[in-house]
């Protein structure tokens, strides 16, 4: 199959209300996952202040909301990054988010190295464990692992649900992408990479799902429905890095779908585009490091979290600009509203 990276308009979500319960968004506060500080963080979300911050295990990496915005998992990585991970986490900590306290943790043994991390809308836990090579389906509420999959990479390091959860997207880093059915649960589909893939995201729509290339930068744009890759889009004025190094760059849709972000934590910058045409992309140079991102209840303005630099930036999509920046902890990987 060929795929497009020419200017044509490459178009891959119609502006919808969101009705997945993974692109998270709310009012009530923020949450931030600082890696390097060890600690899950509590800001206001309208002033920014910092209101609780918790001591987690080391060293904690993604987050999860629960559907009903009562919980939040974090994993717990382990010593190192990834490739190089030799005292790999074990667990997955609970967060009542109502009372900003951790209330319990979930064991993924005999299982290691939690990553990626999605609710599906019954509340089942759906985790990929890179080191591992697996695909887990934990009870939430329970705490206990119901079922286990080979994803058949230890670069399995995100997963992306489509909003129906009919089927989770494995990210595998320096391999192929593997496509899970979730009804049948059992891998259906392998689609062929030619430097894997990083950060993965599932329109709100759930027609398409986007995910990075590890060495060129470039999107791929998977059709749901029949999982195969339909376009690849170049983004504008990325610098190049080490062919042998991951980009760390992750995409994610705004929860209405009107716009795409990726940040590229090499490069040090976001790229903004409209849905309707990923050609039309602004690029915007951030503070060193930028990795999550989180989207505010009006759907034009994201806040997305500097690892290395400490702080967190605010960027209005509609207006393509930088509108402000508060400190964020040492090293914040995943941060979002709720």
């Amino acid at each position: 199959m060929t795929t497009s990276s020419s200017n044509a308009a490459v178009s891959v979500a119609a502006q919808t209300v969101s009705r997945d319960i993974n692109n998270t968004s709310g009012a009530r506060a923020i949450i931030a996952v600082d890696k390097l500080a060890a600690k899950v963080r509590f800001y206001d979300a309208v002033s920014h202040a910092e209101i609780k911050a918790i001591d987690t295990a080391k060293f904690p990496h993604e987050l999860a909301i629960s559907p009903d915005h009562r919980f939040a998992c974090v994993s717990i990585y382990g010593m190192g990054i990834f490739g190089n991970n030799p005292e790999p986490g074990k667990s997955i900590e609970v967060y009542d988010l109502e009372s900003m306290q951790r209330t319990g943790t979930i064991s993924v043994e005999p299982f290691f190295a939690p990553h990626g991390m999605m609710f599906d809308a019954s509340g089942k836990l759906w985790v990929g464990c890179d080191s591992a090579a697996k695909l887990l389906c934990i009870d939430a509420a329970s705490g206990k692992i119901e079922a286990a999959w080979d994803t058949g990479s230890t670069g399995s390091h995100f997963i992306s649900m489509t909003p129906d959860a009919a089927k989770i997207y494995v990210s595998n880093k320096g391999d192929d992408l593997g496509v899970f059915d979730v009804l049948q649960r059992k891998f259906t589909t392998t689609l062929t990479l030619p430097h894997g893939s990083e950060g993965i995201t599932a329109s709100p729509d759930g027609r398409h799902v986007v995910t990075a290339d590890n060495a060129s930068g470039d999107l791929h744009v998977i059709d749901a429905v029949s999982d195969r890759l339909v376009a690849r889009v170049p983004l504008d004025g990325v610098p190049p890095s080490h062919p042998k190094r991951s980009r760390l760059m992750r995409p994610r849709f705004s929860p209405d779908g009107r716009f795409l972000i990726v940040t590229n934590y090499a490069s040090a910058t976001v790229h903004v585009m409209d849905t309707g045409n990923l050609h039309k992309q602004t690029v915007m140079i951030l503070a060193k490091g930028p990795m999550g991102s989180a989207f505010a209840q009006d759907n034009r303005s994201v806040l997305i979290a500097s690892h290395d630099s400490g702080i967190v930036t605010a960027v209005d999509l509609e207006q393509r600009l930088i509108s402000g920046w508060f400190e964020g902890g040492s090293g914040i990987e995943t941060i979002s509203y709720y």
